[in-house]
């Protein structure tokens, strides 16, 4: 699904039900190669909460293009989630376990998309950037993550609008105890 131009200061609930919010897999493609060369960009992804729990929130702040049209993208995780037990040695994840840290950047090369997958499963959120050039693990001891999920958001914090932004959702369940719930955007 295009979710189209965002407005800055814009957000936008991807279209997947509540019942099924708190357990899904979603796919965001930006193409930033099609972005002129000094154009930047502060655009993010959250899964919040009807009440009980905080939402998993992830930014990225894509850079301007270097001389060779690669961006850099700085990845940070600004909300009260804790990265998951011992996450300074999975996963290749820079500068600890501290929340609301930058996890670090990650180069978009000329001609790729930004990519980023979300794996959200009650307590828990695993993200990973340009197919695992940057991953990290979230969760949050809140009983109330996976009850009370309620909804998937797109947002753009910059002050330009964000375009050509591309997700897909789809349901998660207990593969040997439920059938896949299918594609939702």
């Amino acid at each position: 699904m295009s979710v189209g131009e965002l407005a800055p200061n814009q957000v936008q609930t991807l279209p997947v039900p509540a019942a099924q919010a708190g357990s899904a897999d979603v796919v965001l493609s930006l193409n930033v190669s099609s972005w002129s060369a000094d154009r930047v960009g502060t655009f993010g992804f959250n899964r919040s909460c009807a009440q009980g729990c905080d939402p998993f929130v992830v930014t990225f702040a894509v850079g301007p293009a270097d001389a060779q049209g690669d961006r850099t993208v700085k990845v940070s995780f600004p909300n009260r989630a804790t990265p998951a037990p011992n996450c300074a040695g999975h996963y290749g994840i820079p500068h600890g376990c501290e929340p609301g840290r930058p996890r670090g950047a990650v180069r978009v090369l000329q001609g790729e998309d930004l990519t980023a997958r979300f794996m959200t499963d009650g307590p828990l959120m695993e993200v990973f950037v340009q197919h695992g050039r940057i991953a990290a693990a979230l969760f949050t001891k809140q009983v109330g993550a996976l009850q009370n999920a309620s909804a998937l958001h797109v947002f753009n914090q910059g002050e330009g609008k964000v375009s050509e932004l591309v997700a897909s959702a789809w349901s998660m369940g207990c593969g040997w105890a439920e059938p896949p719930q299918g594609v939702h955007v």
